[in-house]
């Protein structure tokens, strides 16, 4: 006995059966769906390479400018200072004192000494109101090195995923 083809119709020899006709469909639609799966990652990748070059290029054009630019601006100042002022001034000395005696008709000097302290419990407001001038150099900014950094990761990516430097 001959092998038995469980796909054939024994009726029919010539033509296979609808099953196996509707299995070989379902494969070619799968196979189309695969391939237009893969057209539209590879147009996906090719615009992500694409943007990030794009965004590295326009870092790097962006950098390239603000080393020349100076952020200037004033900060004003407009405010009041309270400084309290408390110590003790210690006094001691002789002081010359001139006395008339009318009786005699003469001056005497009497020498009168003096030791004390002088308390000073004050407190002084000062007022302030200054304009200060601001100049700092973008390129002297502290993020300078991750935007450089950011800039070589965006060029690295562009690279990977096909973006020849666009």
């Amino acid at each position: 006995m001959a092998g038995i083809n469980i796909f054939m119709n024994p009726e029919k020899s010539n033509k296979p059966p609808f099953h196996y006709r509707l299995l070989w469909g379902i494969v070619l639609i799968l196979a189309a769906i695969n391939v237009a799966l893969i057209v539209i990652l590879f147009r996906f990748k090719n615009q992500v390479a694409d943007s990030a070059m794009q965004a590295a290029n326009i870092l790097r054009q962006a950098q390239a400018l603000s080393s020349d630019i100076t952020l200037a601006t004033d900060i004003m100042i407009d405010d009041k200072f309270n400084i309290p002022i408390k110590t003790v001034i210690p006094i001691k000395t002789t002081v010359n004192i001139p006395v008339a005696i009318p009786i005699i008709g003469q001056t005497v000097i009497l020498k009168v000494p003096i030791d004390t302290t002088v308390p000073i419990d004050i407190a002084v407001n000062i007022p302030v109101k200054k304009s200060v001038p601001l100049n700092v150099k973008i390129s002297n900014m502290p993020f300078n090195g991750i935007l450089n950094q950011f800039q070589d990761w965006l060029a690295a990516l562009a690279i990977r995923f096909g973006s020849g430097g666009k």
